[in-house]
């Protein structure tokens, strides 16, 4: 839920437009699980456009063992507090 002012650390990825229709499959898109949007992001040095996914039916769970694992080694690996 979007609300003014609020911060998401994250790592933002070049992809070539070839690409979206296989990232779309692995987030479900077709299966209606996850919606892609595009958004305005604000890096410490500029503003780009990106793509993210917003999920559909969400309802609040804590993140798999195996999930939390790949974002934290994520976040590690790319200097994210």
């Amino acid at each position: 839920e979007h609300s003014p002012g609020d911060e998401v650390w994250g790592v933002v990825w070049r992809l070539n437009i070839t690409d979206l229709e296989s990232l779309d499959s692995q987030e479900n898109v077709t299966l209606g699980a996850y919606s892609p949007v595009e958004l305005s992001v604000k890096t410490r040095s500029q503003e780009i456009n990106c793509r993210t996914y917003i999920m559909n039916s969400y309802v609040y769970a804590p993140p798999s063992p195996q999930y939390l694992q790949v974002i934290v080694m994520g976040a590690e690996q790319n200097g994210l507090p």
